[in-house]
């Protein structure tokens, strides 16, 4: 990460969401379909967190304090199966999980298909542009430490947000047509090109657009260097 970057993190990268965090069950919308008809999608009582299918969910149990209790293991169904020493979401349900060693103390969760990819531009280290969801990046040429951290996240069809669970380094981000000649997309980590997290930074002037698809959709964001 480059050293002169002011990072200013809103959201996490990874890891699992919270018990008692205060997300609805329709969750946060990260888009603008929430009119649209049949909107927001319908969910189970008491529904923990909503997590996208095909994706391996992570859910953080709190303790005393800010420590974790445990994070849940889940209880195999038709909606989530083991995968290795994990569980990967397979269909749209509600499917459970417990503090390993308490089975009968369960939370519970729903899956939905993913809809769309919203781009969140969530750290600066340029002078230039604004942090949230869906806000174009602008990035100065002369200044070659300006970057922008953006975030991919994963929303239902309704555009409302989904927890990933854990980053499996899968997400794909592409340059749009000319893009090559405007910016690129540096990873924080050198080998960890397809984490949902990544970094944009100026080649030379113009605008374009970046994409970032994951678990089968995708979102775009546009940026323009100055």
């Amino acid at each position: 990460m480059n050293k002169r970057a002011i990072v200013i993190l809103v959201l996490a990268s990874c890891g699992g969401s919270n018990k008692g965090s205060g997300l609805s069950n329709t969750g946060d919308t990260v888009g603008q379909m929430g009119a649209k008809k049949g909107c927001p999608l319908s969910a189970a009582a008491d529904v923990q967190d909503r997590f996208p299918v095909g994706s391996i969910p992570d859910y953080r149990v709190n303790g005393l304090g800010e420590a974790a209790k445990c994070h849940d293991v889940f209880v195999p169904s038709d909606v989530i199966k083991t995968e290795g020493n994990s569980f990967r979401i397979v269909k749209e349900g509600v499917f459970e999980g417990h503090c390993p060693g308490e089975p009968d103390n369960r939370d519970k969760f729903q899956a939905y298909a993913p809809g769309s990819v919203a781009i969140e531009v969530n750290a600066l280290g340029s002078s230039e542009g604004e942090l949230g969801l869906g806000k174009p990046i602008t990035l100065m040429a002369a200044d070659t430490d300006a970057h922008a951290g953006v975030i991919a996240h994963i929303a239902d069809s309704c555009g409302s947000q989904l927890t990933l669970g854990v980053d499996e380094n899968a997400t794909e981000w592409s340059l749009g047509p000319g893009c090559d000649k405007v910016a690129k997309v540096v990873p924080y980590d050198s080998d960890k090109t397809k984490l949902t997290q990544q970094q944009i930074m100026a080649v030379g002037a113009g605008s374009c657009t970046i994409t970032a698809k994951l678990l089968g959709v995708e979102g775009t964001v546009l940026v323009t260097v100055k």
